[in-house]
């Protein structure tokens, strides 16, 4: 099974969250082949001594989104972070790429973005909702209208 883990991670409680999933997603299930794109460094890319990076936004952008994409098309299930209606851009386009694809995406929301609005459009494509104590459930009609309640 090849696990790519999608996610935000510009912000500390989006990295957290990740790491809590991650660790569900290893150590609870014993998973090994997992995609991380926040672990992933493009080759030959440093922080220079005045904090500047080397390489130039379009071209670490460029090989970003080759590597992930093919990570993405290598994919058997994708386990998203979904912290609401204002999730990165980037995860947004990983979630509706793998349900395009046909590829099973679920869903880990941490309690912190549970009182956020949800993207229903989003929200539809889920199959299941995993959750910290490590459980996955089906992501139904009823967990819909849960998180649309505003």
């Amino acid at each position: 099974m090849n696990i790519y883990i999608a996610g935000p991670f510009s912000h500390d409680n989006e990295r957290q969250a990740l790491r809590e999933m991650i660790d569900i997603v290893k150590n609870r299930f014993g998973f090994e082949d997992i995609y991380i794109p926040m672990e992933y460094k493009v080759p030959g890319d440093y922080q220079k001594l005045d904090s500047t990076w080397n390489l130039e936004n379009h071209v670490w952008a460029k090989e970003v989104f080759k590597n992930d994409l093919k990570h993405l098309n290598e994919a058997t299930i994708v386990i998203a972070l979904y912290t609401g209606h204002y999730c990165s851009s980037g995860s947004i386009w990983e979630i509706g790429y793998a349900c395009g694809r046909g590829i099973p995406v679920i869903a880990y929301i941490p309690d912190w973005a549970k009182e956020k609005d949800m993207s229903l459009m989003v929200m539809n494509g889920f199959k299941s909702q995993l959750h910290k104590d490590g459980t996955i459930t089906p992501f139904t009609v009823d967990d819909l209208k849960k998180y649309n309640q505003k």
